[in-house]
């Protein structure tokens, strides 16, 4: 069993190509990127303010990561809160807009994630909303391998990933057969996930994962547009229904997942804790 997961690793990578951090231009965080309208209010989007209500912490005097940080927005409300942030991305558009927003209260540095040097067991917290999908099976091992290193014990890992692999993939094979774009996220979302893919990835961590739905996703898609008399009965009506608090439909149904992780800590370490 293991080496057929082995191998269907390696068979996802070959095929599988990395994303162009040129694909992450101004013009995607600023009119793209989910939160970018909020960006512009002085807001957080609610995914964000989702997670960090979800994980209950108490930042103040917290060492924070923000892995893939785009705007910096995130970086920019925790060290309000009394966070020590340094947000990383490897676009250099995303770096400029962070720093020029945010570059005083916060560490913003141009950085592929799977090649973090951070201390080990250096951050109480990290963040990953809305990377997990653009990055390939490899480089997503890799990239929580190094935040696992990174995080103290006790520490945790606040992850969001959309859309989920169960409602997506069926509309991708759609699109594929009508010819039909999916639309903006096409070519940067290359690893969508299920929350059974999410725990095995996460299988070092005590996990808590719940769900969200965003009702309109289908109706931003190219798809959508193309097709509209067809498939509204099904989008409107169907579709548009939050089942992201219905035991088992919302593992196919809602269209995000988010995950709270909590580096165990040591049994030597929690003596001396207490």
């Amino acid at each position: 069993m293991c080496c057929c997961a082995n191998l269907k690793v390696l068979i996802q990578c070959f095929f599988m190509k990395k994303v162009s951090s040129l694909e992450y231009d101004s013009n995607y965080y600023l009119h793209v990127n989910d939160g970018w309208s909020e960006f512009g209010d002085g807001k957080l989007s609610v995914r964000m303010v989702t997670a960090i209500n979800e994980a209950g912490i108490d930042f103040k005097g917290k060492k924070v990561l923000d892995i893939g940080c785009g705007r910096g927005e995130l970086c920019d409300f925790l060290s309000k809160k009394g966070a020590e942030c340094v947000g990383i991305d490897y676009s250099s558009s995303a770096i400029k807009i962070a720093k020029s927003n945010f570059g005083k209260k916060s560490v913003f540095k141009k950085m592929d994630c799977t090649k973090m040097d951070f201390q080990k067991k250096s951050f109480d917290a990290v963040f990953m909303m809305d990377i997990v999908e653009h990055l390939t099976p490899e480089q997503l091992e890799k990239t929580i391998s190094l935040v696992y290193s990174f995080l103290k014990p006790g520490g945790f890992l606040m992850l969001h990933t959309m859309p989920n692999a169960f409602l997506a993939k069926p509309f991708y094979l759609v699109c594929k057969i009508t010819g039909t774009k999916r639309g903006v996220n096409e070519k940067v979302h290359i690893n969508e996930q299920t929350i059974f893919s999410l725990k095995k990835l996460l299988g070092k961590f005590e996990n808590r994962f719940f769900f969200a739905h965003q009702k309109n996703y289908f109706k931003y898609t190219s798809f959508y547009a193309s097709h509209k008399k067809l498939i509204r009965p099904l989008v409107d009506v169907f579709l548009v229904h939050d089942f992201s608090k219905i035991p088992f439909l919302n593992i196919f149904l809602a269209s995000e997942i988010f995950s709270i992780s909590k580096k165990p800590m040591k049994r030597t370490e929690f003596i001396k804790s207490k």
